[in-house]
């Protein structure tokens, strides 16, 4: 008799292997959403003097977005990988015959799924929110000087036509220059210390202290003006334009979005705000369908290995998150009933798919995709060949125009060459008569006759 595994050990090789994937996967998102936005924050800090220290807590402000992402795409991979390799490795066919159904295949992917949808809500609800807040605030600080500037001492600097600019000493730490000397169109400005900013419009902010303006009022007459405090705003050469306002409503929690639902004075806030709380609450109810995708999505036909089915799946993914951002943008008005109108269709496409992956067998996407694919081939092919074959066509019939006769000598080539043609023949069957050959013949006769 033959006994199979229990179903506490089905549970096990599952969970494990989820748990592999699903770490590995959501690692693997955060880094490539570092990749993605680093030469931005780079280009942020081309003027910060503490640049690792103001991209370090950048990207940490921006891990809860990176992780809401990555979470969902961990969640759908995991489950589509893992029963990929039950599949491959034939363990499918044995629960199967175990009398093991789908649904119960399926409970660990429920329960991580459910789980991660919780972890989803709360990092979309509080945590993004508030990582978003600490992201603007590292942006005013740096605007403000208090990663420092990287302006060098003792070199000379124009960071506008009209502006020179130097100073003996940096301390860097209290984000202060000393000795500071500078040349505003005919005004020349001496002053002991002095600190310095960038604003929104990405001008430079000098605040300089305890020094003297001399401004020339003559030839040899100058106007000098002492003062404790001199503020300046400098426009820069090659200056980048200013970074779009941060959506207000990104920054507040699922607390401040209920209050400003009931509170805020426009109707248009309210609206936006009711958009941002069915959004986040809509990814989490997206996120508990996405392990029924994957096992749907995911499992290969029989013998084949083919992967489109997770291809599709990522595209779905991709497609639920830019109509959600969509909604929140421009259909703040009737966002309830769109989210609504989207996530009922998912779920349909969702149950549709478990159903004729039941009846028609694993992998049906995967078969109809490869059939789709070989034909598109097949096609492709018979139009390359369509093609080379007229190609030759045309080099035929090119190369018969080069050799054309001209009609005026054509009857003395065509005597010529006939001509050429019977000598050919002629000393290919004619045998020279040197005299020995008709004497072997009459020598034949003479023997025919006396026999």
């Amino acid at each position: 008799m033959i006994s199979f595994p229990g179903p506490a050990l089905l549970d096990r090789s599952i969970l494990r292997s989820m748990g592999q994937a699903y770490l590995l996967i959501a690692a693997t998102m955060f880094l490539l959403m570092i990749v993605e936005h680093l030469p931005r924050l780079l280009s942020l800090a081309r003027d910060i003097d503490r640049t690792a220290l103001f991209i370090g807590e950048s990207l940490a402000s921006l891990f809860p977005e990176y992780l809401g992402l990555g979470l969902v795409v961990a969640l759908f991979l995991s489950t589509a990988l893992t029963f990929r390799r039950m599949a491959l490795t034939s363990e499918l066919e044995i629960w199967s015959a175990a009398g093991v159904s789908d649904f119960r295949l399926l409970r660990v992917p429920i329960i991580l799924g459910c789980a991660t949808a919780i972890l989803v809500l709360g990092v979309r609800l509080y945590a993004q929110p508030l990582g978003e807040t600490n992201l603007q605030r590292i942006g005013e600080q740096a605007r403000a000087g208090d990663y420092g500037l990287g302006l060098p001492p003792k070199d000379i600097l124009t960071p506008s036509e009209n502006v020179t600019l130097t100073f003996d000493h940096v301390d860097r730490r209290a984000g202060r220059f000393e000795g500071v000397f500078a040349q505003v169109d005919n005004a020349i400005i001496v002053a002991q210390s002095g600190s310095a900013g960038v604003d929104r419009q990405d001008q430079l902010l000098l605040t300089l202290r305890d020094g003297v303006v001399l401004k020339r009022k003559g030839v040899d007459e100058r106007e000098r003006t002492a003062f404790r405090v001199l503020s300046l705003a400098i426009p820069r050469r090659g200056a980048r334009a200013a970074d779009p306002v941060a959506n207000v409503l990104d920054q507040r929690d699922l607390i401040q979005l209920m209050h400003l639902v009931r509170a805020a004075p426009m109707a248009g806030e309210r609206s936006a705000a009711k958009a941002a709380i069915h959004g986040r609450l809509a990814m989490g109810a997206f996120t508990i369908l996405l392990p029924f995708l994957g096992f749907v999505l995911g499992t290969p036909p029989l013998r084949e290995s083919s992967a489109f089915g997770i291809f599709a799946g990522l595209i779905l993914i991709a497609g639920y998150v830019r109509a959600s951002a969509g909604i929140e943008g421009s259909l703040a008005a009737v966002s309830l009933a769109a989210n609504g109108l989207i996530l009922s269709g998912f779920a349909a496409a969702t149950v549709l798919l478990f159903r004729l992956h039941s009846r028609m067998g694993r992998g049906f996407i995967d078969r109809f995709a490869g059939r789709l694919l070989a034909r598109m081939t097949r096609r492709l092919n018979t139009r390359r060949q369509k093609a080379e074959m007229r190609s030759e066509v045309q080099r035929s019939c090119a190369r018969d125009e080069a050799q054309q006769i001209d009609p005026e000598q054509s009857r003395d080539q065509i005597e010529q060459s006939r001509g050429e043609q019977r000598l050919a023949v002629l000393g290919e069957y004619e045998e020279p008569d040197d005299g020995r050959s008709g004497g072997g013949q009459a020598d034949h006769l003479e023997e025919d006759r006396a026999h």
